[in-house]
């Protein structure tokens, strides 16, 4: 995959990928870096391309680079609790009955911690993506945002139904009614 520098903004490195089809944008957690697909330049217009960088750009503030390693941490810290306070029992529990049956256990509670794990990653994740919006709107003109929004996930739409789409869609980003909520909402205080 080719990598080119492009621009500077506001400090921060814009990286462009030229290989893949999707119009993609995304913050590199080195809280310096933004790296956009080669396929958005040319699918949208200057104002449209600079509110994705205006939106990527919120990303690396401060406190988006925390929220962005909180669900992380968190993690970490109640499997290391939940081991360390059960350790001994589960080992002896699970050295008891026969290895069929702890292994039926233990790939049953994995889609439980998928899950939870999920829910955890949203609850940071949808107000981190909100927060980069409002960044973008107060740096664009009124209507530039949402209707880039629209353009883009109408056109990511293409991609069939997989996991990687539902992460991204649902996971990862708040559903489009709830991020233009937000827009309309912020737009209307400007």
């Amino acid at each position: 995959m080719k990598l080119k520098e492009s621009k500077i903004l506001d400090g921060k490195k814009v990286i462009i990928k030229t290989k893949p089809a999707e119009v993609n944008a995304w913050a590199k957690l080195d809280g310096k870096t933004i790296i956009v697909t080669g396929r958005i330049k040319t699918f949208l217009n200057p104002k449209e391309y600079n509110s994705v960088l205006l939106h990527e750009a919120g990303h690396l503030t401060p406190f988006n680079q925390i929220l962005s390693i909180l669900p992380f941490l968190i993690s970490l810290s109640i499997a290391l609790w939940f081991v360390l306070t059960f350790n001994q029992e589960i080992i002896f529990f699970l050295l008891k009955v026969p290895a069929i049956i702890t292994f039926a256990i233990l790939i049953g509670f994995f889609p439980v911690l998928i899950l939870m794990g999920a829910i955890l990653e949203a609850l940071f994740c949808w107000p981190k993506e909100i927060l980069a919006d409002i960044h973008s709107l107060k740096r664009t003109e009124k209507g530039l945002l949402s209707s880039t929004l629209r353009k883009v996930y109408d056109y990511n739409d293409y991609i069939p139904f997989s996991i990687g789409k539902i992460y991204n869609k649902w996971i990862l980003h708040p559903p489009m009614f709830i991020r233009l909520w937000f827009i309309k909402k912020f737009e209307n205080k400007k």
